[in-house]
């Protein structure tokens, strides 16, 4: 009930649910330790990156599929969620279908991470959803020696960092690639723990995973200001 009360106002009307679903094998190796057996260093696992990226731009694609099959023009309140079955990995993103009342549809259904309230005030202002941006990311760190127990973990903290620049760096690649204007960033999702060494080495791994995950937006008439917190694509801050 409240999203067609939010919908039809902007000229759309929901369909139903809509889902996509890839499973991938994890087939990547186990990273290397750090080079510094006696110190700490950071590195990013670009296979477990790259293995994320995939995955959720084919469950993406996916659902746009699902979402031509019901006629829908578009799915809203997109949620993104993973699970570990084995070897393999499942990447499921599932939403709302909805269709234009109008005679204008576009040639490919748009993926939104906004909920049908917050799609309503970007039409309202004059933005229009291209599709769902992710920023996945996998950093590791090498403790070759175990350091003394404190209240804080400077490595735990320096390899999440890490993992949340090379997120936002993937985010903003991935952005570019749907040639979005603005981002309405919707999420972020982080976690950090201890691995055991993928070498076989002495040592810890620490693992950092970030997934920052948004809306890819374009406008289609002017607005005074953007309506939402939007990351601007292009140097110099925010306007």
């Amino acid at each position: 009930m409240k999203e067609i009360a939010a919908l039809r106002p902007v000229g759309f009307t929901p369909l139903g649910p809509a889902s996509g679903t890839s499973v991938f094998e994890a087939r990547a190796p186990r990273p290397r330790c750090g080079r510094n057996r006696d110190g700490f260093e950071v590195y990013p696992d670009t296979a477990a990156g790259a293995l994320r990226y995939q995955g959720w731009t084919s469950a993406l694609a996916r659902l746009r599929e699902h979402c031509g099959v019901l006629g829908g023009d578009g799915v809203i309140g997109v949620r993104l969620a993973q699970q570990k079955l084995g070897r393999l990995v499942e990447f499921t993103a599932s939403g709302t279908a909805v269709r234009a009342d109008g005679e204008m549809h576009p040639a490919l259904p748009f993926t939104a991470h906004v909920e049908a309230g917050e799609f309503a005030v970007l039409m309202a202002a004059g933005w229009v959803p291209a599709g769902v941006v992710v920023g996945p990311a996998t950093v590791r760190g090498h403790l070759g020696r175990r350091l003394p127990q404190v209240d804080e973990q400077p490595e735990h903290t320096d390899t999440l960092a890490h993992a949340m620049v090379t997120a936002r760096r993937a985010f903003h690649d991935d952005a570019l690639r749907q040639s979005a204007e603005e981002v309405v960033v919707q999420d972020m999702s982080t976690w950090v723990g201890n691995e055991e060494c993928g070498s076989g080495e002495h040592g810890t791994d620490v693992e950092a995973r970030v997934l920052i995950v948004g809306t890819a937006i374009a406008r289609f008439r002017l607005v005074s200001r953007p309506p939402m917190a939007i990351m601007p694509l292009h140097e110099g801050g925010t306007r």
